[in-house]
């Protein structure tokens, strides 16, 4: 997962306003300056957001209970920006876990096509185009030429042969396994997995992604209705709290 870096570095200062004013004032600027270096040198921006918004949030617990006079402890904005950093990393950590697990079923039935077993492209021939089989989680199956012509497959798409872009079977012949989104059509999404076979082709096949996609957007709206829920309690919150002083001045 990338994040611009303008847009890490504000949330991440927004972290650190649950650190006491004492403790930012001294550290805040070393503090940012490691998260630049860090979100420039990691290769995972999602997993770093998520490391950085744990340690944010132990450490400021320790310095907060140093300075308990504070009058910033754990301020709203920073729980906020802790909240969603923790909502946005466990809905992608969700998300790709259940995107790669629609590659699982085509993986081992590319390796049995490796394996020589050809009666995975016989019997009834799966429509992949129809919303039945997209939402299956069953897989097909496919041989390929060495110019990745389809050769042979126990499914179809509208009829005809399965037949992904040549270019796909290039990367497979470089790579020697390829695992990618292909979406002939709006509304066909598959999981397609290759690898080439000892003859020169390519042994495929691919899982309809509606299934996780389906589950992806039930979690997008539980989480989303949790992050409405938490700025609406830390809004009434702040309301009250502002009263009470506002009476306590009076």
């Amino acid at each position: 997962m990338k994040i611009p870096q303008s847009i890490f570095l504000r949330a991440y200062g927004g972290l650190l306003t649950m650190y006491p004013e004492p403790f930012r004032a001294k550290y805040e600027t070393q503090l940012l300056d490691a998260a630049r270096l860090q979100h420039a040198e990691h290769g995972d921006h999602g997993k770093l957001a998520a490391a950085l918004a744990w340690d944010t949030l132990k450490g400021a617990w320790r310095e907060n209970m140093r300075f308990p006079g504070s009058t910033n402890n754990f301020s709203y904005l920073g729980f906020a920006a802790l909240f969603t950093v923790l909502l946005l990393g466990l809905y992608v950590g969700v998300q790709q876990r259940w995107r790669r697990g629609a590659n699982h079923a085509p993986q081992q039935i590319v390796e049995q096509l490796r394996a020589g077993n050809t009666l995975l492209l016989t019997g009834a021939a799966n429509e992949i185009s129809s919303p039945q089989w997209l939402r299956s989680g069953q897989a097909f199956a496919a041989t390929y030429d060495a110019q990745g012509n389809v050769l042979a497959s126990n499914a179809r798409l509208h009829g005809a042969l399965p037949q992904p872009p040549r270019g796909i079977f290039h990367t497979m012949q470089q790579r020697g396994s390829y695992r990618v989104t292909w979406q002939p059509e709006w509304g066909v999404r598959i999981a397609l997995t290759g690898e080439p076979l000892a003859n020169g082709g390519f042994a495929v096949a691919g899982q309809g992604l509606a299934r996780s996609e389906a589950n992806t957007k039930s979690m997008a709206w539980f989480l989303l209705m949790m992050w409405v829920f938490m700025m609406l309690g830390l809004g009434l919150s702040a309301g009250t709290r502002k009263t009470a002083q506002n009476h306590r001045a009076g």
